[in-house]
């Protein structure tokens, strides 16, 4: 039987991934979304909505932009991919917005947001008066998470200009090569007497996960996303649950997941026979302990 890769802080690391995956409780499984695939409309077309422009002088932009999300996405880069794995990233000024993707599609307006409107709209004109395009978001200020039209996990990066897109896609590249790389796989960690093991799996946008501590099977079924940097796993709800820093092995056997506390993981590639049945395979390694 394969040794599972040890680390002395697993124990207290992995009761606190317990009580996290508890508190969100096991869910139903992740129906995944599907993007229709088109030869006539670029992977940014596919997100915004064209919005047909309003002559009317009763429309009102009143607010657009003057609200605390406007100030917080002010001079940030998110950084995201779908499905399907497009690499995204969306840059915003004071003023101005880009969202690109890998295809090499784009656009570029001029942004606004409202109070309780779940919307990015994109004007042609720094007036915010000639509508192009708008976006159906969701945003998350305090997990740093942004989901447009339901379709692209996005969360922000550290560079701050449009200067910084086509360096902020070039890494996404990368984590688009990890992420094709990890799908369909299963992954373990062990305490070093084996009394807490953690393990998860990854398909699509879905992601099981296990957990074995104190004599106890921990199970949920999540969403998750990876950037350059961060893997995180998400409830139904789109609440982050766990959030990792990422590193794999050359030969991609060990994937490193460490957290905000610095604290690090090396967890194993199962098998597909050890990962039939991830809770029983969890109990076996405990009860040989």
């Amino acid at each position: 039987m394969k040794k599972l890769s040890k680390v002395s802080a697993m124990l207290s690391l992995v009761i606190a991934a317990s009580m996290a995956l508890a508190a969100c409780g096991s869910t139903d499984s992740y129906e995944e979304e599907s993007v229709a695939d088109s030869v006539e409309e670029s992977v940014v077309e596919s997100v915004i909505e064209s919005t047909p422009v309003s002559d009317s002088s009763e429309e009102s932009t009143d607010g657009v932009g003057a609200t605390e999300i406007a100030d917080a996405l002010a001079n940030t880069v998110w950084a995201g991919m779908d499905d399907e794995y497009t690499c995204f990233v969306m840059a915003f000024t004071d003023e101005k917005i880009v969202l690109a993707a890998d295809d090499d599609s784009s656009i570029e307006g001029y942004w606004g947001v409202k109070d309780n409107d779940p919307t990015i709209y994109i004007f042609k004109d720094s007036d915010l008066t000639d509508l192009d395009s708008q976006i159906p978001w969701s945003y998350d200020s305090e997990n740093q998470l942004m989901i447009l039209n339901e379709k692209v996990y996005m969360t922000q990066t550290d560079y701050k200009s449009f200067d910084d897109v086509t360096d902020a896609l070039s890494k996404m590249a990368v984590a688009k090569k990890a992420q094709d790389y990890l799908q369909n796989t299963y992954w373990a960690v062990a305490s070093a007497d084996s009394s807490s093991i953690m393990a998860f799996s990854l398909k699509g946008n879905s992601s099981y996960m296990a957990i074995y501590s104190n004599n106890e099977l921990t199970e949920a079924d999540l969403t998750w996303a990876m950037d350059y940097d961060y893997l995180s796993f998400y409830n139904n709800n789109n609440e982050l649950v766990l959030s990792y820093n990422w590193d794999m092995a050359e030969d991609g056997s060990t994937l490193k997941l460490t957290d905000s506390e610095g604290n690090t993981m090396d967890f194993v590639k199962l098998t597909d026979e050890e990962a039939t049945n991830i809770g029983e395979y969890l109990g076996s390694l405990a009860n040989a302990s």
